[in-house]
């Protein structure tokens, strides 16, 4: 298959995606790159159908900083969902990013996440990898596969218990660990896991040791040894001893504070404050 819709022409594989793969694209009329996901067959569960329906909602609700679909089909067996090409994630970037950069992509990822917040999805995998920029230098915030809704009839679901964890591990909330549905805490709570990172590394200082595992649990389970550790690597008290040791207490790190404060305070339905999380330019 090298023409989707006789109008896309498969160029270069771009890699492997959680249920598929992902190839970078050209129109053959006008030469635009995309980018294309891709699944063989019929599956019970397509992510790609699944993230197509979330993408087409949130683009009929006018929802800012997102992919936008300009396919979804069958095309010689295969199910393809053509979508916005982007050429650099914010893991690429981390490394070059000046302060007022960082707070660029906080203010303009926030927002955007308020935005699908009010429609009533969310994200469930926020990471530095699902942050991507476009040709207009704007940051949108992509990948859609384990979005879900947190209203029915508008109303917040209720909590309940699980025994995995849904997300990326690194990223996802302590609640998760706790086998939490992930709710609009938890994204805004993976957001300021990044935030943590790009102004000064990772939280995480002790190594974890894959060798001392003798688990036979499934990594995603909450009792899986390294989903405890992380469990423990993100308790509130750590992280706010982590930041009050720091001797150049600048206004970013009292800005941290002040954010990591409010979040802590959000129970599962709350509905987060976002206009307080902003920070200015001139910190």
């Amino acid at each position: 298959m090298s023409i989707i819709a006789n109008k896309y022409r498969l160029m270069d594989y771009m890699g492997e995606g959680q249920f598929g793969s992902v190839c970078e694209a050209v129109c053959i009329k006008t030469q635009k790159k995309y980018a294309v996901k891709m699944e063989k067959g019929i599956i019970p569960f397509s992510s790609i159908k699944h993230e197509a329906t979330m993408l087409h909602y949130l683009n009929s609700q006018k929802c800012v900083n997102i992919p936008y679909i300009y396919y979804f089909g069958m095309c010689m067996s295969h199910l393809c969902l053509v979508l916005t090409h982007y050429e650099c994630s914010l893991d690429n970037m981390r490394e070059n990013l000046s302060t007022l950069d960082i707070i660029e992509w906080w203010n303009s990822s926030l927002n955007a996440l308020e935005k699908i917040h009010y429609t009533g999805i969310v994200h469930r995998d926020i990471k530095p990898q699902h942050f991507m920029k476009n040709d207009k230098q704007e940051w949108h915030l992509i990948d859609y596969g384990l979005s879900t809704t947190y209203l029915i009839d508008q109303k917040h679901i209720s909590e309940k218990h699980k025994e995995s964890i849904v997300g990326s591990p690194n990223y996802v909330s302590l609640y998760v660990h706790e086998g939490k549905d992930p709710v609009r805490r938890d994204d805004l709570i993976s957001l300021i896991y990044i935030l943590w990172e790009l102004l000064y590394g990772t939280f995480i200082f002790e190594q974890y040791e894959a060798k001392r595992d003798s688990s036979e649990l499934h990594i995603a389970h909450i009792d899986h040894p390294y989903n405890m550790w992380l469990y423990n690597q993100k308790q509130w008290e750590r992280l706010y001893g982590i930041l009050n040791y720091k001797n150049d207490h600048d206004n970013m790190t009292e800005l941290l504070i002040s954010v990591l404060t409010h979040v802590e305070r959000l129970q599962f339905s709350d509905k987060p404050n976002y206009s307080s999380y902003y920070i200015p330019y001139n910190p």
